[in-house]
């Protein structure tokens, strides 16, 4: 979002994960009299969070990408992530756009409630942009997308591999829009932003093997959207390095035995685990029919994992920040080759 807007206002964005009561305030302070946009963004972990948040920010436009299963640990379903998300919504000008997900269920209510005179939908093959091409590019470092807006398609060729990126893009597409960006214009910003590390970061190691390094956090909708983007790449085995999901309250269990499922449709062959929730999706796994192992260091998981990559093959490794799987990559890295 930060890229379209920066290519008609000059713009202040957030930076690396500042989202909450200290780096929401700590962003803003960096306005100055030439800035003429701000996107920021806010995290919320509990029930009147986002009030306390949009009391500062108070937005023009307000983007919630979709509501699920994270943070439960403080908000506990999925209806008070869903009530807690919408509250930005009570702190805008009567004037303002909101940006909602026409293809996520839990984003209905909340459609409704705004109306279409207040608000642009994006999604799935659905919604006012919608996106209508989504496949992996190829060489397996970007997707190439088709975007509709008012029976016009824009293509873009995205640099990144994940499947959610699609849907990311028609997000950004939308908030441009509400912004008074041109569509052509928002369309060439959207397809030159670089992914961030530790983000659905693709590689191909020296040993043949390809590495997705989708490291900075976990969620049960992140890992599945993850889990279906390895699942495109074909002509090897598929394996998953998985960390446990944090935050996830009393859904913990169930959230965690779901990832085998997920595991199983995207034709995973064996699951490594770290932590103790992990190894219930392991355990899950060999239910199901997969391979399911749990490792008790980083340096064990990795040795696992490099061990078992030949050339063609792909692994994910993903999990919450808590459990540092970056490390489990970066060892990965080591042992089965560098980037080719």
């Amino acid at each position: 979002i930060a890229a379209v807007m920066a290519k008609k206002y000059k713009t202040l964005k957030t930076l690396g994960n500042l989202n909450n009561q200290i780096g929401l305030p700590t962003t803003l302070l960096g306005l100055n009299e030439k800035h003429q946009a701000a996107v920021v963004e806010m995290g919320i972990n509990y029930l009147g969070e986002m009030d306390l948040l949009a009391e500062v920010a108070r937005p023009d436009i307000a983007v919630i990408t979709n509501i699920g299963p994270a943070h439960l640990e403080g908000l506990k379903t999925v209806a008070n992530v869903r009530k807690t998300k919408a509250r930005i919504l009570d702190f805008m000008p009567r004037g303002g756009a909101a940006i909602l997900n026409a293809s996520d269920p839990n984003s209905a209510p909340i459609i409704k409630a705004r109306g279409a005179a207040r608000s642009i939908t994006f999604g799935m093959e659905v919604g006012d942009v919608a996106v209508v091409e989504n496949t992996l590019a190829k060489n397996r470092t970007g997707r190439n997308i088709k975007i509709s807006w008012k029976k016009n398609l824009y293509p873009i060729k995205l640099r990144f591999v994940g499947q959610s990126a699609a849907i990311n893009a028609a997000a950004a597409f939308a908030a441009g829009l509400a912004a008074g960006v041109e569509p052509e214009t928002i369309a060439r910003a959207i397809g030159s932003v670089r992914p961030a590390r530790l983000r659905m970061a693709v590689e191909k190691l020296s040993n043949g093997a390809w590495l997705i390094d989708d490291t900075y956090n976990a969620n049960p909708a992140s890992v599945e959207s993850a889990l279906a983007t390895m699942g495109e790449f074909d002509g090897g085995r598929r394996f998953l390095a998985l960390g446990d999901m944090l935050e996830m309250g009393a859904s913990a269990q169930k959230a965690h035995a779901s990832v085998a499922k997920w595991a199983r449709a995207a034709g995973v062959e064996r699951i490594f685990a770290y932590g103790p929730m992990a190894s219930i999706t392991a355990a899950e796994a060999g239910r199901l029919g997969i391979g399911g192992m749990e490792k008790k260091s980083h340096e064990a998981l990795a040795r696992a994992v490099a061990g078992a990559l030949k050339p063609g093959d792909v692994a994910l490794v993903k999990g919450s920040r808590g459990m540092r799987m970056d490390k489990v990559a970066e060892l990965v890295r080591q042992m089965a080759g560098g980037e080719k």
